[in-house]
């Protein structure tokens, strides 16, 4: 993996604008920080952010379940559906390097695995069971404990028809944790998509406080837990 060199002179403090940060908004044990604990993310694509690589490179290896790529690689062209996956891992796991440490996830100690399911932008049902299965492969070899999946398949099936389902529910009786996003239904009724409908899985959501602590929002969807979207903050 080719590192990259950002050029960073200026500093970053709190003002009235600022969102507030992960740790203040969801009032975080400092003690609890991913130290000795290796995160997985399945999603549409990585880039090498600066909050995983720098000062150390956290990033233990990337896959491409697809073929389409073999490495990441900060000097190639950067396609718009790479955005999603480095949001969600420098959001858990990213050490605030770009912000003096303002602006970190919960586990900014933690080792990450990066695997890629989308082929030029689309990402089937095919592909996120393949990563998952890849996963579980390689957990012991790379000490994976918790698998994040921010993506999810093309029905709302029940889970004795969803492969990805099943694969899921592998990857946890394997002794992995595996974490989905709720998905953007909103609050219509309508229901999960695999694997957050998966029945060992903890599917999370959200809810809009309108960057205010004192403020109670509105929920998303049903999901296992709900925190503030606002909280989850990555920086570009």
């Amino acid at each position: 993996m080719t590192k990259s060199i950002a050029v960073h002179d200026h500093h970053h403090s709190q003002n009235r604008f600022a969102v507030i940060p992960t740790h203040e908004r969801l009032d975080a044990d400092p003690n609890y920080n991913g130290n000795g604990v290796t995160l997985a993310f399945l999603d549409s694509g990585f880039y090498p952010h600066p909050d995983l690589v720098e000062p150390a490179n956290r990033i233990l290896t990337f896959k491409d379940v697809t073929g389409e790529t073999n490495s990441l690689d900060t000097h190639a062209m950067t396609e718009s559906w790479r955005w999603h996956g480095t949001q969600t891992s420098v959001v858990a796991a990213g050490n605030g390097q770009l912000s003096d440490g303002t602006y970190k996830g919960l586990a900014y100690e933690a080792e990450l695995v990066l695997v890629k399911a989308s082929e030029n932008g689309r990402i089937s049902e095919d592909n996120i069971a393949r990563g998952i299965q890849w996963i579980i492969e390689n957990r012991e070899r790379y000490n994976i404990r918790v698998l994040n999946i921010s993506l999810g398949g093309d029905e709302d099936v029940p889970c004795s028809r969803s492969i990805i389902d099943q694969a899921a529910e592998e990857a946890i009786r394997q002794g992995i944790v595996v974490v989905a996003a709720a998905g953007n239904s909103g609050n219509n009724g309508r229901h999960s998509i695999p694997p957050a409908n998966s029945p060992s899985v903890i599917t999370v959501g959200g809810y809009d406080d309108r960057n205010d602590l004192n403020r109670e929002g509105s929920i998303f969807i049903t999901p296992t837990l709900a925190p503030p979207p606002m909280a989850r903050l990555s920086l570009r």
